[in-house]
């Protein structure tokens, strides 16, 4: 039989100082991570305003794009996006958040490519790329949600529009850039079949 320690307490009394203990750590716990968040975001730079974009067809396609809207902010899911077994992004990493509107115009009489599909119905695949006032790229990475795995095909989400049909769609890229001045919508992909 091992020997005890007679430390003078009670058995409600230990569990409470056990859970004083407890409490006591996973306060400084919180305490210390919003330190940390409220310094690393008073470390950030005002942001640039970033440049509207002009309602235009996309990529010589008939895509429409309506209008963009921007904003900076922080990825904001608890689900760690991983890529080929690497973490590319976590809640809370800077991102720079761009919602656009966009319409199909492709029509039975005009569909977007010769498979049996003549409805108009297209599905597309787009991203943006982010540049600085010297028109210089910006290093971003899209992490829009939901993510899809690059290997059955390109590491964004796809979008499905009947012919005429207009859809909001965020794009979320990662970047701690500060100093966006304007964006391109790139085209991965556009056709009425889903991507091989």
């Amino acid at each position: 039989m091992e020997p005890t320690v007679d430390d003078g307490l009670n058995g409600d009394e230990r569990n409470t100082k056990t859970i004083l203990i407890v409490a006591t750590a996973i306060s400084l716990i919180i305490v210390a991570t919003s330190v940390s968040v409220i310094l690393y975001t008073q470390n950030l730079p005002e942001p640039l305003p970033v440049k509207a974009v002009n309602p235009q067809y996309l990529g010589g396609t008939r895509i429409f794009l309506i209008s963009g809207e921007t904003s900076y902010g922080y990825y904001p899911t608890e689900t760690n996006q991983v890529t080929l077994h690497e973490t590319v992004v976590q809640k809370g990493d800077p991102c720079f958040f761009i919602n656009i509107k966009i319409r199909n115009d492709y029509t039975s009489a005009s569909p977007v490519d010769n498979y049996s599909n003549s409805s108009g119905k297209v599905i597309v695949h787009l991203t943006a790329l982010l540049y600085d006032p010297n028109g210089t790229a910006i290093n971003s990475l899209d992490v829009t949600l939901p993510n899809h795995n690059p290997i059955w095909g390109y590491n964004v989400p796809a979008i499905g529009l009947d012919s005429g049909e207009t859809s909001e769609y965020q794009i979320i890229l990662k970047t701690a850039s500060r100093n966006i001045d304007h964006y391109n919508i790139v085209l991965y992909y556009v056709g009425s079949i889903p991507v091989p």
